[in-house]
């Protein structure tokens, strides 16, 4: 639910845009009071998230190993985000300083600043492994937008601070 107004849903590698008629909830799975509905051919692979960023816009990540910036109300794509070699399995978004990080089975946490034409990363993590998740989802969760934690397959979590430019994360947690 990317607002009250428009629902986005991945479905292989399509995106579908919901738009709202009237103030009533919404969910995937209930759709009676859609208006209107678009299908867009989004990726090469299935898409594996989909997060907002800010009112009108998402970002879907796919296992072609890009994430795509969306406009839902012109439902074209706004920007492409290159830098893996693998699959994304998450991402997080914070509208206000205009940034995507996006974790990959590459070992990757890719840093992009939407404002630049260029659409590489700005910042890349090593994590070391296949990143799976990131917390928090968006990083308006959080007091402080500079840091975030990431996990994966070894059941350790990495916290790691943007200010910091250091390609290690600055504390982790063994489990």
């Amino acid at each position: 639910n990317i607002n009250n107004r428009i629902l986005a849903v991945g479905k292989g590698r399509h995106l579908i845009i919901h738009h709202i008629q009237d103030d009533s909830p919404v969910c995937a799975s209930q759709t009676n009071n859609v208006h209107d509905t678009h299908l867009l051919v989004a990726h090469n692979g299935a898409i594996h998230d989909i997060k907002s960023f800010g009112n009108c816009n998402c970002v879907t990540t796919s296992f072609d190993g890009t994430s795509k910036l969306w406009d839902l109300n012109q439902h074209t794509c706004v920007g492409e985000f290159l830098g893996h070699q693998k699959q994304i399995y998450s991402v997080a978004t914070c509208h206000e300083k205009h940034l995507l990080l996006s974790a990959s089975y590459d070992h990757r946490i890719n840093v992009y600043d939407t404002r630049l034409d260029n659409h590489h990363p700005i910042i890349s993590f090593d994590h070391g492994r296949p990143a799976w998740y990131m917390k928090p989802k968006t990083l308006q969760d959080i007091s402080d937008l500079n840091v975030f934690l990431s996990s994966c397959s070894d059941g350790n979590i990495r916290e790691w601070d943007l200010r910091s430019n250091r390609s290690s994360p600055i504390v982790e947690y063994v489990n």
